[in-house]
């Protein structure tokens, strides 16, 4: 009888031909018994592969965890899941393997603690050496075939993993213990401070964009455009404009609670109420009901702000991307799972993954997630009947994560199926092709009108409540964003460019106060200035320990403050937004004021019909994505396949292309080159979509006209 632990291989001891001889291991690795030491093993060397990697790219980046409303004793628990899930799962395999009959069982145990090795040693040792693609995924095999083959060749691999079975525990006490995860754990607690606030009747409404730049607003004069954005130019003419407002770093986590504070942010300071007790929230309740729907931060506290709607957490979902760009290399990743860049959750809808490769699904997820940003709009568009309290005044508070990528807004709000691929490099830096970011160029506009139809959603709904005129009310966004060929997106470099800090940095904000007349005001003000101006509107008295002034206190030789890593410099000048290259880039691509689908080869041919009898052009062809959304399009759904997604095969460098639907020219575009393929992404003017199956056709500008591309798909 066999009374070995299942897997243990025993042909060693049996005696050959009779005689007595022992058999000759093949692998000295297999004279430790399998079970009950093997699952462990691979448990330990797995919490050096994946475990640690992630506690240690989480902890570093902790805002993560406060932007999916996970703070408290939940981020123990997510802690420990992030541990015992791996483990369970690489338990299971290797319990599956030693199953196998004889030296197959040692040898597939060998191979699963090799591989797990590889992980932990290749990715690192990769990563550092530039690999990417088949030559990092080389790399990885190559150093899962070298360890498998060690592993069997020498029992003490083994016995080092198993005295690392401590280390996943040493781990998780670590990542919960370290500062930025201390600080999310933490308890909420407000601050001491008060506001000192007589009596009022004064509401506060307070509507924070996302990385909404300043020079998307203007025209060439300096004014808000109004042909572009009639709803931000009402506001102007019922506030106090203030066109020199700057933020002080192109980063959420740290710019709104500059705004909510009154302070300059300090690096490494989570947006929770642990670390910023004394806040708008905390101080207006006094005398205030609130409301308030963040985004990224988490500073009002439960005992004033209850259980209010914010983003679904996608938590999960995020922690599986993650995980899998932790240990791929980006090109690899890339083909898997969405980019991050700029976010903070949520990344399945991230731009940067071209649509001909996106499933249904993933779409369908992405008219869900677009569905909540409207939700999140209406809830607080009802705060404004009143929160609680009828006989008190109230604070309506809203960051609205628009218009920040994703970019999957019409002007009318409806979303569509995102375009692209458009997305930065390692460093946040935009590549250096002036027809990919003209055609990003023109979504992003799209996506601001969106915002524009919001802001005048806002104000409609405070005229016909007859609020408008005691309520004080703040439009501004927590920062802009680079969006030229070569910039950088959001990362501030050691020596600025004061071009690109002006579009990084440069944001609307508008301030409206009862009694006081509309005007602009160039004042220097930048985000810390909002809370002590709202302060000193409603009458505050009380001396706070804050870095901003209220804003007509501010000398106007003031210079305004800028965090370049770590440091603060006052030293770094910016350009006038009058001068930004999207003010004057917008207009010449689309020189129809109001219509983004007048764009570019279109400008001056949308809505013509398609000339009959188009020639056939046999050097290039394209591949239309999307060709599942265009066959049952509901145009009263709130949801149209209007980003034109196709790849090209020819040469179609510097050509410029008419996309017509339903046999009307309906945009233009102009293709731009992405690791070797050709693309086009365009949206195209809705007007023309009709409910069922809709026709997507493409022409191409040829030295002898216009010629029909045929549709590989079609």
């Amino acid at each position: 009888m066999n009374s070995s632990p299942a897997g243990h291989d025993n042909a060693s001891d049996v005696a050959v031909g009779g005689t007595g001889e022992r058999a000759p291991r093949a692998d000295a690795g297999d004279s430790a018994p399998l079970w009950p030491w093997a699952p462990l093993e691979a448990v330990a060397l797995g919490a050096f592969a994946i475990t640690q990697p992630l506690y240690s790219l989480l902890g570093a980046n902790a805002t993560f965890f406060v932007a999916n409303d996970i703070t408290g004793s939940s981020v123990t628990w997510f802690a420990v899941a992030v541990l015992v899930i791996p483990a369970v799962i690489i338990a299971g395999i290797d319990l599956a393997l030693i199953q196998l009959p004889g030296r197959w069982a040692v040898r597939a145990h060998g191979s699963l603690l090799g591989s797990l090795a590889a992980l932990a040693i290749g990715v690192p040792l990769l990563r550092s050496l530039g690999a990417q693609g088949p030559a990092y995924l080389a790399g990885l095999a190559a150093a899962a075939i070298l360890l498998s083959w060690l592993t069997l060749r020498w029992r003490r691999v083994r016995e080092v993993a198993r005295w690392a079975l401590f280390a996943p525990f040493l781990f998780l006490g670590a990542f919960l213990l370290s500062s930025p995860i201390a600080a999310v754990r933490s308890g909420q607690s407000s601050g001491s401070a008060s506001a000192d606030l007589p009596t009022s009747d004064t509401s506060v409404v307070m509507l924070v964009f996302d990385q909404l730049p300043l020079t998307m607003l203007l025209d060439p004069d300096g004014t808000i455009d109004e042909q572009w954005y009639p709803g931000f130019a009402r506001l102007a003419g019922l506030s106090t404009w203030y066109p020199n407002a700057r933020a002080v770093v192109p980063r959420t986590d740290y710019s709104v609670p500059s705004l909510l504070t009154g302070t300059i942010p300090e690096p490494g300071e989570l947006p929770v109420l642990s670390a910023h007790p004394d806040n708008l929230f905390t101080l207006l309740s006094e005398t205030h009901d609130v409301y308030a729907d963040e985004y990224v931060t988490q500073m009002c506290p439960a005992d004033v702000c209850g259980d209010q709607p914010g983003p679904t957490s996608t938590i999960w979902k995020d922690t599986a991307i993650v995980a899998v760009r932790t240990l791929l290399d980006e090109r690899t990743a890339d083909a898997l799972v969405p980019r991050v860049d700029g976010r903070w959750n949520d990344f399945g809808t991230i731009d940067g993954v071209p649509d001909e490769a996106r499933s249904w699904e993933e779409v369908q997820e992405h008219r869900s997630s677009a569905a909540e940003d409207s939700v999140r709009f209406e809830q607080f568009l009802d705060s404004l009947d009143g929160v609680g309290d009828p006989d008190r005044p109230d604070l309506s508070y809203l960051h609205l994560f628009q218009p920040h990528e994703p970019l999957r807004y019409l002007p009318d709000g409806t979303n569509h199926n995102l375009g692209g691929p458009f997305a930065v490099d390692d460093e946040g830096v935009w590549p250096d092709d002036v027809d990919m970011m003209d055609a990003r160029l023109q979504q992003y506009v799209a996506q601001v009108m969106n915002a524009d139809r919001q802001v005048s959603e806002l104000l409609d709904q405070l005229e016909s409540t007859d609020r408008l005129e005691d309520t004080i009310v703040v439009v501004t966004s927590d920062h802009g964003v680079g969006a030229g060929p070569g910039m950088p997106n959001k990362a501030v470099p050691q020596d600025p460019d004061p071009a690109i800090l002006t579009e990084q940095l440069a944001v609307p904000l508008f301030i409206a106060t009862p009694g006081t007349p509309a005007g602009v005001d160039p004042a220097p003000v930048q985000l810390h200035d909002v809370a002590p101006t709202l302060l000193s509107s409603l009458g505050s008295t009380a001396e706070l320990d804050l870095d901003g002034e209220p804003a007509d206190e501010i000398p106007d030789d003031r210079a305004p403050v800028l965090l370049v890593g770590d440091e603060l410099t006052d030293s770094v000048p910016f350009d006038p937004p009058t001068e930004s290259m999207t003010v004057r880039r917008i207009r010449e691509l689309m020189p129809l004021p109001g219509v983004p689908y007048a764009f570019g080869p279109a400008a001056d041919r949308l809505g013509e019909p398609l000339t009959e009898g188009v020639s056939p052009d046999t050097d290039v062809s394209v591949a239309l994505g999307g060709t599942e959304e265009l066959s049952a399009v509901e145009t009263d759904s709130g949801f149209l396949p209007a980003a034109v997604n196709a790849t090209l095969t020819g040469d179609s460098a510097g050509t410029d292309w008419l996309i017509t639907l339903n046999g009307v020219i309906a945009g233009g575009a102009r293709p731009f080159e992405v690791d070797g393929t050709w693309h086009l992404s365009t949206l195209v003017d809705p007007s023309f979509f009709r409910d069922g199956p809709n026709d997507v056709g493409f022409l191409v500008q040829t030295p002898d006209g216009l010629r029909r591309v045929p549709d590989q798909q079609g």
